[in-house]
């Protein structure tokens, strides 16, 4: 383990010797390190997207609007395109709703969808200048247009799949078609253009919104296995499962332990532990005062049978033969190594579930209540105290590093629930545990009483000194607590990977 020799782990006041305070970078200077993926504004993604439609164009020789569907039919994908695009071009646009098959031109004709009609067949007004059509000649005006696209614009996600209105034609509405009927509506151009925004992001397995409601960038990467990545709002997650950052964990074993918590199924295993069946009726019946009598009540849905506890023996059979619930068969053996396993598994999740959702819970708290308490506390410093905010930035940013590494902790806890009890657990929990008591210790400088007592000292010097004195504390935890948090993830990943015990995660307990 990679801890610094000169920090005295036993001191716990002694925190100038804890190390340098570690920068964090502004949003404006956040930077993907090891160039895995870029993080897009709205102008950026319609910057990519832009690229990505003239290189469709210039590679298929189609104008815009036709390439715009075969990227959609192809999500986005231009090397797959590429390597089927020219196997039939006519069979793949009719595919992408650019051209009708002869088939479907002629049912439409037969079903008297007339090409280039005089009359608007919705509102049976005669042709004139505001007639439109697709390609597939269906005319319509430009009224009973808007009000259809209208309709169809109230579910972003499917604007650009928007089919003609005639019945049963299946090409697609160009997505200029919009922007001509809706030029002189901005509240409609808008909806359109998040609209297009929602799909090129949804069709595309490059590109993925971040998580943060009140964010507006994209993570973009073409490797689609990446992990971590965050956002200039801060924002980590995983670009894999789109879930919250979860390392040390990987997506499989979230999924697992989440899947575990929502079934709830340690209630069953609670069950097989802690109760037997009737050997009659099957009801489940738990033990209350230790008598080996059991009786199926039929006032809790029983037979109204009775059975040893021990043995599973018919009670009246059992009474008459005693000596036989005495001798260690190997099926009693077998039951009692099962039920000894089911009730070690459950103990084992009770310990790890409670300290996961203490964290997680802990994590919830800090990043809601805790945060507004300290823009509180800032705001008064600032007033008071004429303390630049600049100055009190650290503050947040202790903050944040209290939030990050609880959130590790919330997942360590996942992580240690899967390990085996070997060496490397032991080790595990000893930097487990080195985690858990600098995050607590920044967390307790930043929830006590210091903010109270230093807007109340009225005494310049008196306030610099204790001013000076809290924020040296703040930035050596700071430091610490980023260094173990970082450690604890590069040791769990570098060296207890192969620790997992795979009947845990499969949940094989027999």
């Amino acid at each position: 383990m990679d801890y610094d020799d000169d920090i005295d782990y036993k001191s716990e006041d002694d925190y100038e010797s804890y190390g340098e305070y570690e920068t964090v970078h502004n949003d404006e200077e956040s930077e993907n390190i090891n160039n895995q993926y870029t993080v897009l504004s709205q102008l950026d993604l319609e910057i990519a997207r832009e690229k990505e439609i003239k290189e469709v164009m210039d590679k298929l020789y189609l104008d815009r609007d036709k390439s715009i569907l075969v990227l959609i039919y192809y999500n986005w994908n231009i090397d797959k395109i590429e390597t089927n695009w020219y196997d039939n071009v006519e069979i793949n646009s009719i595919k992408c709703g650019i051209t009708l098959s002869k088939e479907t031109e002629k049912k439409l004709l037969d079903e008297g969808a007339e090409k280039y009609s005089n009359i608007c067949s919705i509102c049976m007004s005669e042709k004139d200048d505001t007639f439109k059509n697709l390609d597939c000649g269906h005319s319509f005006c430009s009224d009973c247009w808007k009000d259809y696209l209208k309709e169809q614009i109230k579910d972003l996600y499917s604007i650009l799949s928007t089919k003609c209105m005639q019945h049963n034609c299946p090409l697609i509405v160009y997505e200029r078609f919009f922007f001509e009927l809706f030029k002189n509506e901005k509240d409609l151009i808008e909806k359109v253009k998040k609209g297009i925004r929602k799909n090129f992001i949804a069709k595309n397995d490059d590109i993925k919104e971040c998580p943060n409601p009140y964010c507006t960038h994209c993570i973009k990467t073409s490797i689609h296995s990446l992990g971590d990545c965050q956002c200039f709002c801060g924002t980590i997650f995983c670009f894999k499962c789109y879930k919250e950052t979860h390392r040390p964990c990987s997506c499989e074993m979230v999924e697992k332990w989440e899947k575990r918590i929502k079934n709830e199924n340690e209630n069953d295993i609670w069950i097989k532990a802690n109760t037997k069946e009737c050997p009659h009726c099957h009801q489940k019946i738990e033990r209350s005062y230790g008598c080996n009598y059991m009786f199926c009540n039929p006032k809790a849905g029983g037979c109204g049978k009775a059975f040893c506890y021990v043995c599973e023996v018919d009670w009246a059979k059992h009474s008459q033969d005693h000596f036989k619930c005495n001798k260690y068969t190997e099926a009693v053996k077998a039951k009692e190594l099962q039920a000894d396993k089911l009730k070690k598994y459950l103990k084992r999740y009770e310990f790890y579930s409670d300290r996961y959702i203490n964290y997680k819970n802990a994590v919830k708290q800090c990043d809601e209540k805790l945060r507004k308490n300290l823009e509180e506390k800032l705001s008064l410093m600032i007033a008071i105290k004429n303390i630049p905010l600049n100055d009190l930035k650290f503050i947040s940013e202790a903050l944040n590093t209290i939030i990050k590494g609880k959130r590790t902790l919330e997942y360590t806890y996942i992580f240690g629930f899967y390990m085996k009890d070997d060496k490397n657990k032991s080790m595990f929990e000893f930097s487990q545990s080195y985690l858990e008591r600098y995050a607590d210790n920044l967390h307790q400088c930043l929830i006590g009483d210091i903010f109270n007592q230093l807007i109340q000292t009225e005494n310049y010097e008196n306030f610099s000194q204790m001013f000076n004195e809290f924020k040296n504390k703040v930035l050596n935890l700071f430091s610490a607590t980023n260094k173990y948090n970082e450690n604890l993830l590069i040791e769990i990943e570098n060296n207890y990977m192969n620790s997992i015990d795979e009947n845990l995660l499969n949940e094989n307990l027999n």
